[in-house]
């Protein structure tokens, strides 16, 4: 037995904080955001933060060997960019050697928890592990705590989650039957009756070295990772209104409670002295790791490497893009930076030509929003999770159908209040049977309805439909109070400069946010805007284009910001479904003849780019190895996304590994492969780097969010991703899912998001930014801000500073910014 000091408490509080402050957060099912799972170790660089989490979780940052292999044998990764990563890194390693060493199993070796080591002298042939089992008894008991409406029990908040599990796991008594450890309720009985207590008498029994302490309760963490991200989500939450959360500090003392229990009562001293060795050599194993990865490192560079050297090569193009005509464009349209509007904009464009003018922005359109449906009273967030909503789009009927008001209204809350007594029906205990029997002819009939036929998928949770909400408008408030003019003004005016728009306003432009259409599918919300908390982004396109038609602001915009929008300007607010490709307009009754004469040819070529899009697209799916006669694309993917039992209605952002920050002009003729965020920004507009501050704070956080969600579950879909989706069950009523009916909850994509059934489709890769602005500039914004300058140094992304054309390119390495190679990549200077 090892003998330890005791530790003062606030070592012990500093260790669970820092234990604590090392889990990402997950949001819900309903505002599914992708976020880095590992978003709170970027302040270290990203080979560290992997040899810790593979020495400590048994997770994975890096892909497996075999892949590289295969993308060695296939051409995709050549010997040219594995010199040029193996020169990067400093390593004397040959290109031979770096082959072999491809056929050694990597390290897999993680530190033992008490679990851990009673479970590898248990016979698991027949009997449960005790890890599964605790994962198991934590996780049913959260998702029981936490529920959102799933279950028909009122959810007791009187108790915080530690008292909670105490008096539920003291009286569960097949927990001694099932693990054979009769009378070990007791002892659960005997724990100190609060968190803090319990950590602090856990930490002195088990006598735990001071030094590896942080590591263990990281440790403990990361074996019900799923439950701790979302603990963390609450706690997220919380800080945005300047709140503390106390969950994950109390998820950590259930977990720690339970090694405690059986360290005292089940294991033997000489698995206790087992336990206390392994515990020891903490450093030593994340160092073992570390080293190990070095190659794997290697291999994962010369793998971004052979992609980005094309991406160079494209934007050192000395040929300038196809100029745009003398005469103003006559439309302009704004879509998301999403990877799916890359696709939709380059073909827009070839269909319209010179008519149209395509930017991109954030999907949420700079509006800081919550959105309150019309007749109810919960408000849904519009805006990056990395934010708070400030204001409020209440939905208000329009003048013409005041009269209709009150019955809109009624009949939301009448659709709503049928879905759920429906729901609540078919999930009830006792509805097993009496659900089927009653309803089972009647929901094979909607089946069949649902799989067959195009009927339109919505995509709101507001209880009307599309011709309905038609009827509504969207205000905006601050609290109770409507914004005033003032106010109205300074928004618009950042909107506008955020889009790089404040002069040159063509007859009719767009704001085009996008969701996706999908059926039977808890993750939907990963397939719609994440730049809206997962939400459509139909009201914000409509609530800003709302903003920018008033005729108040417009006025104040010129006598303030000399940002004149002409009398025959207006704006449209639009959705592109992603799915299918087509796009809505909406709010277009206030146009003037000529308008809606130059409307009538912008839907036509809408239509004509959603074809070219459909054209696109559909090879990528699985379709197309058997295509149907007569079936023209767009009716295949209608299809699928009203199929309930289709799996893979689209691919999402799957491929995206790229962010360029540039005037469309910059990229107007690049085909990027819809692997690419476009954002647009004009550093001649943008005099004290405002906008480009803003760009890098939160649309390039968000797109390395999206980056690294998808690279994650990619590398090791088990630990971050939600595994074979036709096995997901909804937990705690839209808060995640099981894989199953137990273990942990899942986080992250599930694998139909990511492969086809044979090979995997997404490429992961760490996103590669480039920005066009001066080095100094991007400097400045990194030394005021520790996120952007973290991504950067330690390798979470890659940031490139692009001049004009035919101008070199550079690299930023950390210690400052080297010229780069247009052909191979590879410093200039070496």
């Amino acid at each position: 037995m090892i003998d330890s000091k005791q530790l003062c408490p606030e070592t012990i509080q500093s260790s669970v904080k820092t234990a604590c402050g090392q889990i990402a957060p997950t949001w819900p099912l309903d505002r599914q955001v992708a976020v880095n799972p590992l978003w709170q170790l970027i302040d270290r660089p990203i080979s560290q933060a992997a040899s810790i989490l593979a020495a400590r979780g048994g997770a994975r940052v890096v892909p497996d060997r075999s892949y590289f292999l295969e993308q060695w044998e296939r051409g995709r990764i050549q010997r040219a960019d594995l010199e040029a990563a193996r020169s990067e890194a400093g390593i004397e390693t040959g290109v031979d050697e770096l082959l072999a060493s491809l056929d050694l199993k990597p390290a897999s070796d993680r530190l033992q928890l008490v679990a851990d080591v009673l479970d590898a002298d248990r016979d698991l042939t027949h009997r449960t592990a005790w890890r599964d089992e605790i994962t198991h008894q934590i996780s049913q008991l959260c998702a029981s705590e936490f529920d959102l409406g799933q279950g028909d029990w009122p959810v007791s908040h009187q108790k915080s989650l530690y008292p909670a599990w105490q008096y539920n796991v003291a009286r569960d008594r097949g927990i001694p039957i099932l693990m054979g450890e009769p009378g070990l309720q007791q002892h659960f009985h005997q724990l100190p009756p609060d968190a803090d207590a319990l950590i602090f008498e856990a930490v002195e029994f088990m006598k735990i070295p001071d030094e590896c302490l942080e590591a263990y309760l990281h440790a403990l963490l990361l074996s019900i990772n799923g439950w701790a991200s979302w603990c963390a989500y609450l706690g997220w939450q919380a800080s945005l209104e300047a709140k503390n959360d106390a969950n994950l500090h109390e998820l950590l003392a259930v977990r720690l409670a339970w090694d405690r229990v059986l360290y005292e009562h089940v294991a033997t001293d000489a698995q206790r002295h087992a336990w206390h060795t392994d515990l020891l050599r903490t450093d030593r194993l994340t160092a073992h790791h570390h080293h190990d990865q070095q190659i794997d490192w290697i291999w994962q560079r010369a793998l971004e490497m052979g992609y980005q050297k094309t991406l160079v090569s494209q934007l050192s193009r000395i040929d300038t893009p196809r100029a745009m005509q003398d005469r103003p464009p006559s439309f302009q349209a704004a879509f998301c930076i999403d990877v799916r509007s890359e696709v939709f904009r380059r073909c827009l464009e070839h269909v319209a030509g010179n008519d149209v003018q395509t930017l991109g922005f954030a999907g949420f359109f700079g509006a800081p929003i919550a959105y309150q449906p019309h007749g109810l009273s919960h408000e849904q967030p519009q805006l990056p999770g990395l934010l708070a909503p400030s204001l409020t789009a209440i939905e208000t009927p329009t003048r013409a159908a005041e009269s209709g008001a009150d019955t809109l209204g009624t009949l939301a809350r009448l659709r709503l209040g049928a879905k759920e007594l429906s729901r609540r029906f078919r999930w009830g205990p006792t509805s097993t049977f009496s659900y089927v029997e009653s309803m089972g002819l009647f929901y094979a009939f909607k089946l069949f309805v649902d799989g067959f036929l195009k009927n339109h998928a919505d995509h709101t949770d507001n209880g009307l439909n599309e011709a309905e909400r038609q009827k509504l408008q969207l205000e905006l408030a601050h609290g109770p109070t409507a914004l005033s003019t003032e106010e109205k003004t300074e928004l618009a005016a950042s909107i506008l400069a955020g889009l790089s728009l404040t002069r040159d306003f063509a007859p009719i432009v767009l704001l085009v946010g996008h969701a996706s259409a999908t059926r039977n599918n808890p993750k939907a919300s990963t397939l719609d805007c994440g730049a809206c908390c997962g939400r459509s982004g139909e009201v914000n396109a409509r609530v800003v284009a709302r903003l920018l038609n008033e005729a108040d602001v417009r006025a104040s915009l010129a006598a303030k910001h000399d940002i004149r929008i002409g009398d025959d300007t207006q704006f449209v607010g639009g959705l592109h479904n992603t799915t299918t490709d087509a796009v809505s307009l909406f709010d277009v009754d206030g146009l003037d003849s000529r308008q809606t004469q130059m409307l009538a040819q912008v839907k036509h070529w809408l239509e004509e780019a959603r074809v070219e899009t459909n054209a696109e697209r559909l090879p990528w799916l699985d379709e197309i190895r058997q295509p149907r006669r007569h079936q023209n694309a767009g009716d295949i993917l209608a299809r699928r996304g009203n199929d309930w039992s289709q799996v893979r209605p689209e691919w999402g952002l799957t491929g995206n590994a790229s962010l360029i920050i540039a005037p469309r002009a910059r990229t107007r003729e690049l085909n990027f492969g819809g692997r690419t965020f476009l954002h647009d920004y004009n550093e001649a507009e943008d005099p004290d780097g405002s906008v480009l501050e803003t760009i890098l704070t939160a649309p390039m956080v968000v797109a390395h969010w999206i980056n690294f969600q998808y690279y994650a579950s990619t590398v090791d879909n088990t630990f971050y991703g939600s595994g074979n989706k036709t096995l997901h069950n909804v937990a705690g009523g839209h808060i995640a899912v099981f894989e199953g009916n137990g273990g942990d909850m899942r986080i992250g994509l599930s694998l139909q998001s990511l492969h086809d059934g044979e090979k995997w489709i997404h490429e992961p890769l760490r996103l590669s930014v480039f920005v066009q602005a001066s080095t100094q500039a991007i400097d400045q914004i990194m030394a005021s801000h520790d996120s952007v300058r973290y991504l950067a140094t330690n390798k979470w992304l890659f940031l490139y500073a692009i001049g004009d054309p035919g101008e070199p390119i550079h690299r930023f390495i950390g210690s400052g910014w080297q010229p780069i190679d247009a052909e191979s990549h590879a410093s200039a200077e070496a």
